[in-house]
């Protein structure tokens, strides 16, 4: 059974990857949407189809970084009651079937309300492997760090592609597990095309760090997570899976491991 398997690292995944000539894919899901039964089945679905880890995204009132597509679904598990607590119970679930490391994305507000100690203590009871928190500057960000790297868990730092190089390198210094490249000054969703700098801002970061370059933000389209694959060492992509989980409300699962299978073939 696969709960019984241990969860990789995400250090680990990336060594496998690497091994096998391949780039990571790691979509995104808003915990507790559709609903948490539902969010449940998505998660297990997308990761026999192919995923190699899973960005797992806490509801908050006020997702800056986030699209309308995310912060719809954000607002439909928050009036659904969606909690830290929630979260956690949701991620142990999609683990007792799926053997892939699950990152949480969450702004800083609900894990300070929740106590950073407590946040990292109970994120390493549940198997999670890294956080992301796209609002927590770098300067403010090393208590919460002590934390989380006590109870092995990463924090994976973003980086814009107007950030100074300077700024950059100190991040990509910071980062475990791997640096997350934001392909688009803006917030999260899909979008026709991904800008015409991308391949430089890509290989500038990767001249940085020895940690893999991953690019989120933007990614809807099998080709476009192609191109960028032949420069980063993997894909993040998220409202184009909430857009099919919108439109597809009685089988969301099936849509979201198909167009995942779609993704796959191609890194």
């Amino acid at each position: 059974m696969a709960g019984k398997k241990e969860i990789p690292s995400i250090d680990k995944v990336f060594l496998e990857l690497k091994k096998e000539k391949r780039k990571a894919l790691i979509p995104y899901l808003s915990a507790g949407f559709p609903d948490e039964s539902k969010f449940v089945k998505i998660a297990v679905e997308i990761a026999e189809k192919g995923a190699d880890m899973l960005e797992i995204g806490v509801p908050f009132s006020d997702p800056i970084a986030d699209g309308p597509v995310s912060k719809k679904s954000s607002f439909e598990a928050l009036k659904k009651g969606v909690t830290l607590d929630k979260v956690f119970k949701m991620a142990e679930a999609v683990l007792a079937k799926a053997a892939i490391p699950l990152i949480i994305m969450s702004y800083y507000n609900p894990l300070y309300a929740y106590g950073l100690e407590k946040f990292a203590r109970k994120a390493n009871r549940s198997k999670i492997k890294g956080v992301i928190i796209p609002d927590l500057p770098l300067e403010e960000s090393s208590e919460f760090e002590s934390f989380l790297k006590m109870e092995g868990i990463d924090i994976i730092k973003l980086c814009a592609p107007n950030t100074d190089e300077s700024r950059a390198k100190q991040i990509a210094g910071k980062t475990r597990g791997f640096l997350y490249l934001v392909s688009v000054t803006g917030v999260t969703g899909s979008r026709e095309k991904l800008p015409v700098t991308l391949r430089d801002s890509i290989l500038k970061l990767k001249s940085m760090t020895d940690k893999p370059v991953c690019v989120g933000f933007g990614i809807s389209k099998p080709e476009q997570a192609k191109e960028v694959a032949k420069y980063a060492d993997g894909v993040i992509v998220g409202s184009a899976i909430i857009e099919l989980i919108l439109k597809n409300s009685r089988k969301p699962e099936a849509k979201a491991g198909e167009f995942i299978r779609e993704l796959r073939a191609v890194l």
